[in-house]
């Protein structure tokens, strides 16, 4: 997962002083109310009461960051004191406005209109992606929300999906677990085998204290039986664990467990799955609606060994492409995408390109260069205000903004079409 560039917070900030040439946009409070803010240096005896009529004031951080922080209200009428720096808005806040708390002014736009503009760019920023492939297992690469794929085994202190960036090897998110007990962990999906069938086995984690242990078990007869202990995996570094198994004659359904090698252990994993070695297999994909959106798919070769046996360095090696059939499209099933690969030697990835997920909160993350959502918004915005007032200088900045917003889209490789084979898509009509 990429490192973020900026907040949403942040970027509103800079397009709301930016958005008009109205001055001021932002501010520290030298005091206040439920119904008024006061910026004493702002005070100016001549000015007129009306000059800050109907303009938007949105708390944007309070010194204990509770109430009033992200609420908005509107200036009233003559709602002005030029001597002392006042506004006052209506309706009320919840709890009165302090000394040091800041605030934000905007002539035209509500915060609602700056977000909106904000997730109209981020919908248009295909990021570079990749994830685990695997046969259709539920959660091997931890990006379905919650834990309800992975059972415990004993009594686990912390079962959870986390979004900590320095525990995550691949994708947004990781299985992290926290035991008290040696015997204690999780259970993957069961899936079914052949008896005589050769597996590999790849789980790929990142260990805080003590470490991890993987065990094969057998699910045939629904209650897990023990096949294989793997000796246990104590690096902190990003490590993958690659090994191969056998299936003994009988055993018709199978499992995979991590659980903790000492009482206290704490580790977060980034993929556990099975890799059938001679199974060819048709992979939905149901995250893509468009095959175009897919760059390839690729296999890990092993990565540098770990002191622990089995055990590599995780993602230490370029991946390499592997061969796949044309993407089979339905866009209106359950799974749009449906990509038959060929039987895997090594666990494989596919590369795609992923949206950027919208933005609600002050504090939600942007992952694609501040500058490109400051501009995509202030063509939005400017576009917006121009048609409103008929101000034909805000209509060619706002053309501007967008010239330079495609122009970074392009240049950052986050555009839908950037090195994508477009396929055509016929359309016939029925009888």
């Amino acid at each position: 997962m990429p490192a973020p560039t900026t907040t949403f917070l942040v970027a509103f900030r800079r397009i709301a002083r930016e958005v008009t040439s109205h001055l001021p946009k932002t501010g520290t409070l030298t005091g206040g109310s439920t119904t008024t803010a006061v910026i004493s240096g702002e005070g100016y005896s001549s000015a007129s009461a009306n000059a800050y009529d109907g303009w938007w004031i949105y708390c944007d951080a309070t010194t204990d960051a509770l109430a009033p922080q992200g609420e908005e209200r509107q200036t009233t009428r003559e709602g002005f004191a030029g001597a002392s720096g006042t506004w006052t808005f209506s309706p009320a806040m919840s709890a009165a406005l302090a000394a040091s708390d800041t605030v934000m002014f905007s002539p035209a736009f509500r915060r609602v209109e700056f977000l909106n503009a904000v997730n109209r760019v981020l919908a248009g920023c295909y990021m570079p992606a990749f994830l685990p492939l695997g046969p259709n297992i539920l959660d091997i690469d931890m990006e379905t929300s919650g834990v309800g794929s992975w059972a415990d085994v004993a009594t686990p202190t912390t079962k959870a999906k986390i979004t900590t960036a320095s525990r995550i090897i691949a994708g947004t998110q990781a299985l992290n677990v926290v035991v008290n007990a040696a015997t204690e962990g999780v259970q993957g999906p069961t899936f079914d085998v052949t008896a005589g069938e050769q597996i590999m086995f790849s789980v790929a984690g990142i260990g805080s204290i003590g470490g991890w242990i993987v065990r094969t078990v057998n699910m045939t007869s629904g209650s897990a039986v023990v096949l294989e202990t793997k000796t246990a995996v104590t690096e902190l570094a990003p490590t993958e664990l690659r090994f191969t198994y056998t299936v003994p004659a009988d055993v018709f359904r199978m499992a995979i467990q991590i659980i903790g090698s000492t009482t206290t252990s704490d580790f977060a994993l980034s993929w556990a799955m099975p890799i059938f070695r001679n199974r060819e297999f048709v992979f939905p994909q149901a995250t893509l609606l468009n095959a175009s959106k897919i760059e390839g798919i690729y296999y890990l070769p092993q990565g540098f060994s770990a002191p622990t046996a089995d055990a590599y360095s995780a993602l230490t090696e370029q991946l390499e492409p592997w061969p796949y059939e044309d993407a089979l499209s339905d866009w209106r099933a359950a799974n749009s995408i449906r990509i038959p690969v060929q039987a895997p030697l090594y666990p494989l990835f596919i590369k795609f390109r992923r949206q950027h997920a919208t933005v609600t909160l002050d504090a939600d993350l942007i992952y694609v260069p501040e500058n490109l959502v400051v501009e995509g918004a202030l063509s939005e915005l400017k576009k917006e205000l121009a048609a409103r007032t008929g101000d034909n200088d805000l209509k060619r900045d706002a053309q501007m903004h967008a010239l330079t917003y495609a122009k970074m889209l392009q240049s950052e490789g986050l555009s839908e079409l950037v090195n994508l084979t477009v396929r055509s898509q016929e359309r016939v009509a029925w009888g």
